[in-house]
């Protein structure tokens, strides 16, 4: 069955913050690019607290989807006892955790962006999720003997655990905690208020590829200047897989010969003409036209195939964390007007923990306007979501609170990640080795069409 006809819509992150994880529409939602007043010496947190138990429920589009009333403002009558006790960031992420609670992955307290919050450089410490657990794939000059190394716990707690808890801080969806986990733990303020940390370091224990355990210790203190740059795994011969080697381009495309693959790129739903909806005008000036970039794609894709160079499309989303998703969605609409395009085995999406959002929706639409099969990893959002997201700030504090005001997808449709037909996971090893399991599993989908029928 074809999924439902989505509406044009712009979802998710309105402006990114470009930072560190949290960088879904928690975050970039609430860069409107206002000034922020000063907060007063110590704000009156328990005022605070009064206002958002009516404020977000009002404004929200629907607060209460997954977690009742009652338990909400439960939550929020045990933080106002004890806000006292805690320091002002204290009080900002236990309140980032009671709405995290409530399920939506665009709502939350902009902690980040607490007026007069002690600010901390982010530890050296890169990590990232494999299908073999944790690895360290970035570290500071002076600790070079962690790279690559599995981690199985910090301070004594297993990763499984440092999962649970960061989480709350993160999402109730699992991907999208395996998505900005590694940037929370990059921060120590989040280490201490999870109660990861208590000193000034963090003892990691660590499994080598033959497997054996050992603790090292790490600083909870940014490198010096004149050590050095970061450290990083490379792949063998120093090139990554495909889908990994151009993150930071809006929309680029190559044309693989030997497969017969055109394939492109599509990181985040951003532009020029996104920049100047938000009445951004600094960063459209930056920006290039997403139109434009579309337009190339497609009359590269055309040549392509009227050259007999390519018979099959692969768009990456792997990467892309949203936007706005109109322009996707009328690139999708004139890709199912060529009929080369048309058939299983020709058109193929590459879905990741990073994908959220209007990317999701762009995923959707390829499903229903080209029967696209999706490849890769579950999706960090959800096909069907809340979104559209604004911000209101709280009166004391000046906390920017972002709420989503839309719903998205099938009514009453089940707020689960994207899955896709083709399950294709990187290890460790993949990494290393420069393998792009995504566009392997189609290659191998592939096979099974071109291979001639037997009589």
């Amino acid at each position: 069955m074809n999924p439902p006809v989505l509406p044009i819509r712009v979802s998710g992150a309105l402006r990114s913050l470009g930072s560190l994880l949290l960088s879904g529409a928690i975050l970039a939602a609430a860069d409107s690019g206002t000034p922020v007043p000063a907060a007063p010496a110590r704000p009156d947190w328990a005022a605070d607290l009064a206002f958002l138990r009516t404020e977000l429920p009002r404004r929200h589009k629907n607060l209460f989807f997954q977690t009742e009333r009652a338990v909400f403002e439960q939550r929020l009558d045990a933080l106002a006892r004890e806000a006292s006790g805690l320091s002002d960031l204290g009080v900002a992420l236990r309140l980032q955790e009671i709405i995290t609670a409530q399920g939506d992955d665009h709502s939350g307290a902009v902690w980040t962006q607490l007026p007069g919050r002690p600010r901390t450089s982010p530890l050296p410490l890169g990590l990232y999720w494999f299908s073999d657990g944790w690895r360290i794939l970035s570290v500071g000059p002076d600790h070079p003997q962690l790279l690559g190394r599995r981690l199985l716990a910090v301070n004594g707690i297993p990763m499984a655990e440092v999962e649970q808890r960061l989480a709350a801080l993160l999402s109730t969806h699992p991907v999208v905690v395996k998505a900005r986990l590694p940037g929370l733990f990059a921060l120590p303020e989040v280490l201490r208020h999870c109660r990861l940390v208590t000193g000034d370091q963090l003892r990691l224990r660590c499994a080598d590829e033959a497997g054996r355990e050992e603790e090292m210790a790490f600083p909870l203190a940014p490198p010096s200047p004149a050590s050095g740059p970061l450290r990083s795994v490379t792949p063998q011969g120093g090139r990554l897989a495909l889908g990994w080697r151009d993150q930071r381009s809006i929309l680029w495309s190559t044309v693989l010969a030997d497969s017969r693959l055109f394939y492109a790129q599509y990181n985040r739903c951003d532009g020029r003409e996104v920049a100047e909806r938000r009445g951004d005008k600094a960063a459209a000036a930056k920006l290039p036209s997403l139109e434009g970039l579309f337009a190339q794609t497609l009359a590269d894709l055309t040549t392509a195939l009227a050259e007999g160079k390519v018979d099959a499309f692969v768009f990456d989303l792997r990467h892309n964390s949203g936007g706005a998703s109109d322009f996707g969605t009328r690139f999708a609409q004139k890709l199912a007007q060529l009929p080369a395009l048309r058939g299983p085995g020709r058109v193929y999406v590459i879905l990741g923990r990073r994908t959220f959002s209007s990317a999701i929706l762009n995923a959707r639409d390829f499903q229903r306007l080209l029967d696209a099969t999706l490849v890769g990893e579950a999706t960090s959002g959800t096909a069907n979501h809340y979104g559209e997201v604004q911000t209101f700030v709280l009166p004391s504090s000046r906390l920017p609170i972002a709420y989503s005001t839309k719903y998205f997808g099938t009514p009453g449709g089940k707020l689960e990640p994207l899955q896709p037909a083709l399950p294709a996971e990187m290890s460790f090893a993949d990494f290393r080795e420069g393998r792009d399991r995504p566009l392997e599993a189609i290659l191998l989908h592939r096979a099974q069409f071109l291979k001639p029928k037997s009589r």
